[in-house]
């Protein structure tokens, strides 16, 4: 069973020149959380993001907290990220009524 954060929540970042797809598969949580939010910032630049997060199987509201948190640095910063939810995922921002604070697609660019 995977123990670490980085076990535990995979990420996989693609950049291209005008934007950058980071790929996560696993547990959001607050720790794994964290990973997520220095992979974004190391790797995003000046590009936007195509946030992936189809095989993200877990989201608990700290996770949730970590998505807000990257949309209002997102809205602060002039960047835009779209989300590619799970079904997981989709359910809790559908549940606690966030779901309309994110760009969300269901098909990757």
């Amino acid at each position: 069973m995977p123990s670490t954060p980085a076990e535990r929540l995979r990420i996989v970042v693609e950049l291209a020149s005008d934007h950058v797809r980071v790929r996560a598969s696993g547990e959001l949580d607050l720790e794994t959380g964290r990973g997520l939010e220095e992979t974004l910032s190391e790797q995003r630049r000046d590009r936007d993001v195509l946030l992936d997060l189809r095989e993200v199987g877990f989201v608990d509201s700290a996770g949730l907290r970590v998505l807000l948190g990257l949309r209002q640095h997102a809205a602060r910063d002039g960047w835009w990220m779209t989300v590619v939810p799970s079904e997981p995922l989709r359910r809790l921002l559908t549940m606690t009524g966030t779901a309309g604070q994110f760009d969300l697609t269901d098909t990757p660019f």
